[in-house]
This record gives structure tokens, sequence and C-alpha cells, in this order.
């Protein structure tokens, strides 16, 4: 999955430039995801997730 947040705008040029930590965000998808794609989180055995900084804020899955 790709998560894309938005730049906030008071953000100094180094802050923006830090790789962002994204084991949050899998966990929320993971979570989310439980009853609907599989039982329980505890199944998925591999996946990757990006977290970035853009125009467009969303997430997209990754085939």
């Amino acid at each position: 999955m790709l998560a894309v947040f938005p730049i906030t705008k008071s953000w100094s040029k180094k802050k923006k430039s830090v790789k962002p930590d994204f084991d949050n965000v899998a966990k929320l998808y993971c979570d989310a995801l439980n009853g609907l794609m599989r039982e329980d989180d505890k199944q998925v055995v591999d996946g990757r997730c990006m977290k970035v900084y853009g125009q467009q804020p969303g997430v997209l899955g990754l085939d």
C-alpha cells in the first residue's frame, strides 16, 4: 500500500525531507481489514507499506 499524507505548510525543508515512520500506517490498515479481507491480521505473512507526503492525500493498493 502507498499512503500519501498532506504536506504541512509550516514544516521546514529539513523536516519535509525526513523519512516518515510507516509502521503505524501498516498496523492501521491491517486492523481495519480484519473480517473483510481475512479473518484476522495475524494471517498476514508478507506486505509492503510506504508512507510519503504529497499534494493529493490518500491510500493506494499496490499489486
